[in-house]
């Protein structure tokens, strides 16, 4: 019965979050006019993604509407190095910090020295494209709009990589959603802001653990409207179990504490608590059932070796199995079925191409095994943000 009524909950708030979304992304946007931006990139030990960064800021919209200010972070000499060289090629600034100051206030302080009415953050592990430049400021355009965002699609290898690659996509689904209103947070490593919006809120908070969700529910609170792109850029993620583990407490420890210090947004914007509330009940609910399973499955094969023992043949103990107890087996293997199949939107919302069918199969071990981790590592990230509410003070810095 309990089951029964999460699963209702979340269909009709799963349905309703998918028509939103393609609402939104059917939506047909062309950049009237070029306006000039200023954009930031902080960095702090990225030589090895730094290039490729700042080549694809050129690359994506024309440099004689665009400034750059690459902000060092007090980094590596080779970073130094890089950055020099790069200035030779292309046309940008660098302030170098002598002290590392941390991704926020390289940002505030960066922000000072801008000319645009539009400011792009990007951090330097991202690549940049047209589309994504296109998207965001077409959606500036519009005058309550104050920031928007593209979702990251992982431009490594590996498993973990493809696993976090539809976790973005779960996320980028719910935030589109928003959009009718103003979404709930945005992607840091690839954000764009009016300049009277970021003054309007007095820019990044430094005791924020996720500064960009900060940012998002600061500007609705202030009546502005944040939007999520429907486009991606393509970012570097973690591969190793060890840096994975330590964004995700951070990620939930932040989230966490934003919904402390800004509850009463989300009482009259309930979508992002109820989605996650039920989808958290359902995948909780999933790893009950899993192992009601796996010991009932224990029992029917000592059933089946009962009935073997005493003469039955293998068809005839198979179909006396299914009398017994067949209901129960058929909606214990429709559950393997049923759970996966809520992670394909999620899929396909990073499919570029019908050759990247293959990774439809990804929900299974998506939903079987990554997420179920994931949300274990969030409780705990939950008990770190609560922690991390009382303890920071609001000039203290967070990361």
């Amino acid at each position: 019965m309990w089951n029964t009524i999460v699963f209702g909950i979340f269909i009709l708030f799963f349905t309703s979050i998918i028509i939103l979304t393609l609402i939104d992304y059917n939506k047909k946007r062309c950049l009237k006019g070029s306006p000039f931006i200023s954009v930031i990139v902080p960095t702090y030990h990225d030589s090895d993604t730094l290039e490729s960064t700042i080549e694809s800021i050129f690359l994506s919209y024309n440099r004689e509407r665009m400034e750059l200010i690459v902000v060092d972070d007090n980094s590596d000499k080779k970073t130094e190095q890089i950055l020099n060289s790069l200035r030779r090629i292309y046309n940008f600034r660098i302030i170098h910090n002598r002290v590392n100051l941390g991704k926020v206030k390289s940002i505030n302080n960066a922000f000072r020295c801008t000319k645009g009415e539009i400011i792009l953050v990007v951090d330097s592990d991202t690549q940049l494209n047209k589309r994504a430049v296109t998207d965001m400021l077409s959606r500036l355009e519009s005058d309550s709009v104050g920031a928007t965002s593209c979702r990251y699609k992982p431009v490594n290898r590996g498993f973990l990589a493809r696993m976090q690659e539809i976790e973005y996509g779960m996320i980028s689904l719910l935030q589109t959603a928003y959009n009718t209103k103003s979404t709930i947070s945005l992607w840091g490593g690839c954000m764009a802001f009016k300049r009277k919006a970021f003054e309007n809120v007095e820019m990044l908070s430094e005791n924020a653990l996720i500064e960009d969700m900060d940012l998002a529910l600061k500007l609705g609170k202030s009546g502005w409207r944040v939007e999520e792109a429907s486009s991606f850029v393509f970012s570097a993620v973690p591969v190793h179990l060890k840096d994975w583990f330590k964004q995700k407490i951070r990620w939930g420890a932040g989230g966490m504490q934003n919904v402390i210090k800004h509850f009463p947004f989300f009482i009259f914007h309930p979508i992002f608590l109820l989605f996650t509330t039920t989808y958290t009940l359902l995948t909780i609910s999933f790893a009950i059932a899993m192992t009601h399973n796996i010991l009932f499955f224990e029992n029917m094969l000592k059933l089946f070796h009962y009935f073997r023992q005493i003469g039955f043949s293998i068809f005839t103990s198979f179909g006396l199995m299914k009398l017994t107890e067949g209901f129960t087996l058929f909606k214990g293997v429709m559950l393997y079925f049923l759970y996966p199949l809520f992670s394909i939107p999620y899929v396909i919302i990073n499919m570029s191409h019908r050759k990247e069918w293959y990774k439809l199969f990804l929900v299974i071990p998506f939903s079987l095994a990554y997420f179920p981790v994931f949300i274990s590592v969030g409780f705990i990230s939950y008990i770190y943000g609560i922690y991390k509410f009382f303890k920071l003070r609001s000039s203290g810095r967070a990361w």
